[in-house]
């Protein structure tokens, strides 16, 4: 019985710990649409290619 509760405490941490990296990943990608941190990047990108 030992062995299964184990078990079930690792699936729970697991689960717990992809919810909560899922909810970091929606909130890290709406503040960065927000203040265009991903534009910002793909141009400096662009520049840094061009200046090669």
């Amino acid at each position: 019985m030992d062995y299964v509760q184990y078990v079930l405490n690792i699936l729970i941490v697991l689960f717990v710990y992809i919810v909560i990296v899922k909810i970091y990943m929606e909130v890290a990608n709406y503040v960065g649409e927000r203040l265009g941190i991903g534009q910002f990047v793909i141009g400096l990108c662009k520049k840094m290619r061009r200046d090669k």
